[in-house]
Order: C-alpha cells, then structure tokens, then sequence
C-alpha cells in the first residue's frame, strides 16, 4: 500500500479557485483519482513485464480498476484471478516437436530445461506441445 502526500499550500491554492463552483471540485479530485489510478496500473504491468516474461494481456485481465466518483472519491486497483501457468511465459519451442526438449523463461535471463515427460494441458482439453 502506498500513501500520496500533498503540499498544503498546493491545496490552498486549489481551494481558491475551485470557491466559485464547489460542485465542480469533486468531479475534478474524481478524475484526477482515476487517472493516476490508470497510470499506476499500467506501471505496475510494465514493470512486472521487466523483471519476468509474462505476456502483458495475461497480467491486464488480473487488475481491475473502482474509479473514483464525486461522491466517493476513492480509487483502488485489484488484482484477482489464477495463478498464471508457464504456458503464458516464454517457451521454446512453444510446440514441442518429437522429443525436442523444452526450455521455460518465468524470469527475464533465466531460461530451465523442463523434464522430457513434462506438459502442459490447457482447460479446453488440448495440451500445449500436442501428443506426448
């Protein structure tokens, strides 16, 4: 968890100028909320996508965003979902081909040799490098 400080004569200043419409100040804290919230998202994925070799769509359907609204001028980002399986990292070859082993990236320059017998099956029923 993370906490923003303000600078109190920013806030000041702010409160002046938002005298004449008090309404339209909490519409625009909303959309400021909602836009660093959106910023932080995405660099959160771009650096989770640094360090390891997950597909950047995998780790987007995990986080959701509650935007903030004049009323309720709270923002969270969530993330929920599964555990993500090697199949959504890097794989080479991505099919196996006859008894060619496979070699896994979960970590950016960490490259493992998976076992000859290993697979991967996928809900649907199919298996990621076909018939063992």
């Amino acid at each position: 968890m993370f906490t923003i400080q303000f600078d109190e004569t920013l806030l000041s200043n702010i409160e002046q100028k938002f005298e004449e419409f008090p309404e339209e100040a909490h519409r625009g804290f909303a959309l400021a909320i909602n836009r660093v919230s959106n910023m932080a998202k995405t660099r959160m994925i771009r650096n989770a996508t640094k360090t390891y070799t997950v597909k950047y769509g995998e780790l987007l359907k995990n986080l959701t965003v509650r935007k903030a609204f004049p009323h309720q001028l709270i923002g969270q980002i969530h993330s929920r979902g599964n555990y993500l399986g090697l199949d959504n990292f890097q794989l080479n070859p991505s099919t196996r081909q006859g008894r060619t082993s496979v070699t896994a990236a979960v970590k950016s320059g960490s490259a493992f040799s998976l076992n000859d017998n290993t697979f991967i099956a996928y809900r649907d029923g199919r298996w990621a490098f076909g018939s063992i």
